[in-house]
């Protein structure tokens, strides 16, 4: 990675796991119930948090933390090299900042691509 800190990383990694956290969440929600529920998760604190962060980040920063969640998810093929390709197709992705912090699973999407990225850069 040459734009995204490991600190940056580890903070986004903090705040999914802030607003993902391990709470269970019902997949289903009764259309009664579904006007309350989408106003309480758009002015969910931790949602606000973990967006910001990632909008806050330079456009490369922001590139190289879809492909870090990429390879962290197990992305097909040799993950390394396919860094360049995801970053690149990443820079052109319009709705980044959503499509990463909807993840559930960021945060370890996110480890596991920096364990990954350290693996190949200590070799």
């Amino acid at each position: 990675m040459q734009f995204l800190t490991s600190s940056k990383v580890n903070e986004i990694i903090q705040l999914a796991n802030n607003y993902y956290g391990n709470e269970s969440r019902s997949e289903i929600i009764g259309s009664k119930e579904l006007g309350d529920a989408v106003t309480k998760e758009l002015s969910n604190p931790a949602r606000h948090a973990l967006y910001e962060a990632i909008k806050s980040l330079t456009p490369q920063e922001k590139a190289e933390l879809e492909a870090l969640m990429l390879i962290g998810r197990g992305y097909d093929g040799d993950d390394m090299d396919a860094w360049g390709t995801m970053y690149e197709a990443a820079l052109m992705h319009k709705d980044l900042v959503h499509y990463v912090a909807s993840k559930k699973y960021l945060a370890k999407y996110l480890e596991n691509g920096l364990a990954t990225v350290n693996a190949a850069t200590a070799s």
